[in-house]
């Protein structure tokens, strides 16, 4: 068994490199309404054309919290009519896709 503190420090530098949503968007124009997110584990899992398109932010303490609503598109169909809070923003590792995917009309 390992050591508790063992366990903790691993976690604790995990985190560099496993943005969360609003380590993501915050680094956008608008705080990044209007992009494209998706979690990196649905590409892993095989699950293309899945994503969230952001439509509105709120961000406090300077990016590493907040509220996100958007619009899912699952597998290149629209789920979703009307805006929805995003869920996991701080649990799954995210990404911007917008540059990456073609615009829906």
């Amino acid at each position: 068994m390992l050591p508790t503190s063992r366990l903790f420090s691993q976690s604790a530098g995990a985190t560099k490199f496993a943005p969360t949503l609003y380590q993501v968007l915050a680094k956008l124009p608008e705080n990044g309404v209007g992009a494209r997110v998706t979690q990196r584990r649905w590409a892993a899992k095989g699950i293309e054309g899945s994503f969230w398109e952001v439509t509105r932010v709120r961000l406090k303490d300077e990016g590493k919290h907040g509220k996100v609503w958007g619009k899912l598109v699952w597998r290149g169909r629209p789920i979703s009519e009307r805006d929805e809070l995003i869920r996991g923003g701080l649990k799954y590792q995210w990404e911007d896709v917008s540059s990456s995917m073609p615009s829906r009309q």
